[in-house]
Parts: C-alpha cells; structure tokens; sequence
C-alpha cells in the first residue's frame, strides 16, 4: 500500500496540489497496538512508524523497521519464496536515545518501479 501510495504521487497526472508534486516520506512497522477506532491507535508500533516516515525519511524513502523485515524473512522460509522483490539498504539511527535499525526504499519520480 506505501508503494501504491508513492506511485499514485509520482504519477504525471497526479500526486500534484497547489503546493506542489507530492513526494511522500514513509516509516512502516509491525505489532501489537490498542486501536480505539476513529482513527486512534496506540503502541511501539505506530510510534516507530512515525518517527522514521516524519523524523528520519527524506522525500520519497519508504523506512522499512527491522521487525517487518523478520516477519518477511519468516515468510520466505515458511513459503520458499521472498515478499518483497524491492532493493532495501539496511541503516540505522538514533531517536530519542533509542536505536532504531530499519531498511531504506528509495523511490524516484522515473522509477521504473512505480509504474503502473
């Protein structure tokens, strides 16, 4: 769904407002969160989603956290065949005195890999 959200942005005709091309900056995570409904959900997952799409993604990066990247690795041993065909770049970094160890999706506004 991140994926199609940035293709949607990087589509010639669309992801353009009064502001601008829209250039998306995503943190994604997996785990246990209290969802209340109306949209509001607590828990370590949706924190660390948000610190790495708002506080350590630039335009256009897709921050994949580690444990989702577990949950596709134990997917790939269970099925013999890996989810995720994108090229991620393993990284790390320090939030609120807090290692966050993640994996960098860089899209582009001519990536191949957004067409549609």
């Amino acid at each position: 769904a991140a994926v199609d959200f940035a293709a949607i942005c990087c589509a010639s005709d669309k992801g353009i407002t009064s502001y601008g091309r829209c250039s998306p900056s995503l943190g994604l995570a997996v785990g246990d969160v209290l969802n209340l409904g109306f949209c509001n959900a607590f828990g370590d997952p949706i924190n660390v989603a948000f610190k790495l799409g708002e506080d350590v993604a630039e335009p256009l990066q897709l921050l994949v956290h580690e444990d989702v990247i577990a949950d596709i690795d134990a997917h790939a041993k269970r099925h013999g065949q890996p989810l995720s065909v994108w090229d991620l770049q393993p990284a790390f970094t320090q939030v609120s005195g807090v290692t966050l160890s993640y994996k960098v999706l860089t899209l582009g506004f001519d990536d191949p890999q957004l067409k549609q």
